[in-house]
């Protein structure tokens, strides 16, 4: 649980993410978020006169506690995120970075209420209105290469503002589980969990691939509900997130036959 002993954590965050390039620095919490890891050369000490570079930024976060080393590669040491409190941390520090960067605003109320809706009533059509919203304002700008993966990290920054929920996603399992599942968290209550696919169809693709995008995401939630860890799951819905990088659908799945929800 995130609690009053963490605001300290998040404000040594903000500190370390302002020292040296900041452009830098957010590049390497994209790639943390976005792949869940960074690779770096491990600096053993720090000379600020000679500048402060990216491994320097990688090997002070692993000495404060914000990554783990993981393992090593011919280039360097690789560093994850070391626990669900520190990817919180990332990804609430995530949107105030994109909001900052690119003079957008994401209200945490509007989304604190998308989330309750989702939990108490099934109802994902909110969060889906402010990821559309953030995504469109985005668009707009040139700073944040839109794919797949940074939607998905879009799309878990919104969830991460609320405490509803703990958030599972993908990369912790080998990628063959669904991209989010958002799981009961004691001690809240929740009438739903869930799990959401994200499919994302290049606009050049046109309404072909778009429609080749949602039948390939219905029968991998279909596949998914089949596991036996998720279907184990009880008070579960499944979605699937259709995104172009400015509109986006959703679609409910049942195990057998898709129901239309758009």
């Amino acid at each position: 649980m995130l609690d009053a002993n963490i605001a300290s954590d998040y404000g040594k965050l903000l500190g370390l993410f302002s020292i040296g390039n900041r452009d830098e620095n957010f590049a390497v919490l994209d790639e943390l978020l976005t792949t869940g890891q960074v690779v770096a050369q491990q600096a053993e000490k720090f000379d600020f006169d000679k500048g402060f570079e990216r491994d320097d930024f990688i090997s002070l976060l692993g000495y404060m506690g914000f990554a783990s080393l993981h393992g090593a590669t011919l280039s360097g040491e690789v560093f994850v995120i070391p626990n669900h409190v520190m990817r919180e941390l990332y990804f609430q520090y995530f949107k105030v970075e994109l909001e900052r960067r690119n003079q957008i605003s994401i209200p945490d109320r509007a989304v604190l209420l998308a989330v309750e809706v989702l939990a108490l009533r099934n109802d994902i059509q909110p969060l889906i209105t402010e990821l559309e919203r953030v995504l469109q304002l985005l668009s707009n700008r040139d700073s944040l290469w839109l794919d797949e993966e940074h939607i998905k990290t879009i799309l878990l920054a919104l969830l991460y503002q609320s405490s509803a929920y703990f958030i599972q996603s993908e990369r912790e399992m080998n990628r063959r589980y669904p991209d989010i599942l958002l799981l009961e968290r004691s001690p809240f209550k929740v009438n739903y969990q869930h799990l959401i696919e994200l499919k994302y169809s290049k606009k050049g693709d046109k309404d072909k691939g778009w429609e080749a995008k949602r039948l390939e995401g219905i029968e991998q939630v279909q596949g998914y509900l089949q596991l036996p860890t998720i279907a184990a799951l009880p008070k579960l819905s499944a979605w699937v997130v259709l995104t172009d990088g400015e509109r986006v659908a959703v679609e409910s799945v049942t195990g057998s036959q898709p129901a239309g929800h758009h």
